[in-house]
């Protein structure tokens, strides 16, 4: 499952208008990490997090085969010649 915030890709957007051509210079960043193997109640909204599916209720899986994560990928712009990051996506996989 893939995530792409819009906050970001605004944010990313406004530096593209207001910052100068020097400040615009950016790479995107590949980061992985391992996430403990686990499901869990949420008790504020009552729901099981952990899955891979954050679309609950779209029906994309059935209930017993839901993937749990295992690990995650960030998509990271950051600044060359200005001191600047922006967390832009992730993707939880198995």
């Amino acid at each position: 499952m893939a995530v792409f915030t819009r906050e970001a890709l605004g944010e990313l957007q406004r530096r593209h208008t207001t910052s100068s051509a020097r400040e615009k210079l950016c790479v995107i960043i590949l980061d992985g990490m391992s996430v403990k193997r686990d499901v869990s109640l949420d008790v504020l909204s009552g729901k099981l997090v952990g899955y891979i599916d954050l679309r609950q209720g779209l029906g994309l899986y059935e209930s017993d085969e839901v993937p749990t994560v295992t690990e995650d990928l960030f998509v990271i712009a950051v600044g060359l010649t200005s001191p600047w990051k922006i967390p832009i996506g992730y993707f939880l996989t198995n």
